[in-house]
């Protein structure tokens, strides 16, 4: 009987010490401002659909003015955005010519994914196109959102892009990718601490990390100059180019796995460095990150806006690579 208790005892301080630290499953992802276009991308295709989907089933009111007075029937909505193509058809009183052609129409139902969104005083406005459009009070339509598509929202509100959300995707993924680096690049001047390699044991000093935004530093092999006739004879020659903000063209994500509760796999985005890339003499280099920082120690310096909204792109990132690699199941929060 004892023998029994012991086994037990041992199994059970196993589950204890593996609940109490992190796995040491990570995988480290690719991030562009590329990522943040597709993630808008699908986030407002979801939303508008989501949204025309709402008005026709009567969850959510919409109007044909923006005084929100002339209030529209789920007929008449559903008219909105029907748009008629032209085309020939043979004649049916003369089926056998085939020259005897006749004008006729048919409609075009609008795509309720590609709709595009305007906010102006506490209004929303779903428009299928540039000349027809309704409005729909945002309180309500808010009320109605998920958590994602109301970060979405109040993201391009919060960043004053409040015309035509389809058409900002671009500028606001390039502004979005260059405040985020830019955030990573003020921080470790000193407030948030900076580390060598993705272990993050070797902690950098504010000057280290300055010298390292600076100047790249990369070794390659060269010939010898001292054994010309000796193509074989290498040596390592070590060569410097000044970096500025701009030459970090993508960030590095870190995910770490870690145990949660009853025992269950979660993921969680550990920490990112910048990265750069660089080119000589036709030769073209790996990334190669400058540092890497904690997720936890820059997420506290991002405005509540930008966080929520940050978090649920770099989700969705991490996940579309998993679903490339087969090495990402998202099964936690980033936070």
């Amino acid at each position: 009987m004892r023998k029994y208790i012991l086994v037990l005892y041992v199994l059970l301080c196993l589950c204890i010490t593996a609940k109490a630290q992190y796995s040491t499953d990570q995988t480290i992802y690719n991030f562009t401002d590329l990522e943040i276009q597709n993630y808008l991308f699908h986030i407002h295709q979801n939303t508008s659909n989501k949204i025309y989907n709402l008005i026709k089933d009567k969850k959510l009111p919409a109007f044909a003015d923006s005084n929100l007075n002339n209030k529209i029937s789920t007929e008449d909505f559903l008219k909105h955005g029907v748009t008629t193509q032209k085309t020939w058809i043979p004649n049916p009183a003369n089926p056998d010519n085939i020259y005897d052609l006749i004008d006729t129409f048919f409609y075009i139902s609008p795509d309720p994914y590609s709709c595009n969104f305007s906010v102006a005083e506490k209004k929303f406005i779903y428009k299928f196109n540039q000349h027809d459009s309704v409005f729909i009070p945002l309180n309500s339509l808010l009320n109605l959102l998920d958590s994602e598509e109301k970060e979405y929202l109040n993201f391009f509100i919060y960043k004053g892009c409040t015309e035509n959300f389809s058409n900002k995707h671009w500028f606001l993924s390039a502004l979005v990718f260059k405040e985020i680096r830019h955030k990573i690049f003020e921080l470790t001047g000193g407030k948030i601490n900076a580390y060598n390699d993705n272990s993050l044991n070797e902690k950098l000093t504010p000057d280290e990390a300055r010298r390292k935004m600076e100047v790249a530093i990369i070794t390659k092999q060269i010939q010898n100059p001292q054994n010309p006739p000796d193509p074989y004879d290498l040596i390592d020659s070590t060569f410097y180019t000044v970096m500025t903000e701009d030459s970090i063209t993508r960030l590095f994500l870190l995910n770490r796995w870690e145990l949660g509760e009853n025992f269950t796999a979660q993921t969680r985005l550990f920490a990112i460095a910048p990265a750069y890339q660089l080119h000589d003499n036709g030769i073209t280099f790996p990334h190669r990150h400058v540092f890497w920082v904690r997720w936890d120690d820059l997420k506290k310096h991002f405005s509540p806006e930008e966080l929520d909204f940050y978090q649920y792109i770099f989700f969705y990132a991490l996940k579309k690579s998993g679903d490339k690699t087969g090495a990402y199941t998202p099964m936690g929060s980033l936070d």
